[in-house]
């Protein structure tokens, strides 16, 4: 499985199509990870806390929001509602002998 998600990574055509669902934060295109600053740079100006729907979770890009949420009781790294997870989690399943 880990070696299907990193040859899917590989291909650009793929990823490109993603972009809609990903939205403005997309790591695994080439240019992010080229140049991870300036996707974080520009996060960090037009959408400090960037909800990602693909990933199913908020990204945080400033210190100080980061500090606050690491520190406080009302937020979970709880991610098993999210459909990728469950995708990954049921295709890593046990199967029956």
């Amino acid at each position: 499985m880990l070696r299907f998600l990193q040859w899917l990574i590989r291909q650009d055509a793929f990823l490109r199509a993603m972009k809609p669902a990903f939205g403005r934060f997309h790591p695994f295109l080439p240019a992010h990870r080229n140049d991870p600053h300036a996707t974080w740079r520009a996060l960090r100006e037009e959408s400090p806390i960037y909800r990602s729907r693909m990933m199913g979770t908020f990204v945080c890009t400033r210190y100080e929001d980061v500090f606050n949420v690491l520190r406080s009781p009302d937020f979970t790294t709880d991610r098993s509602g999210v459909a990728g997870v469950k995708l990954v989690a049921w295709l890593n399943r046990d199967r029956p002998e």
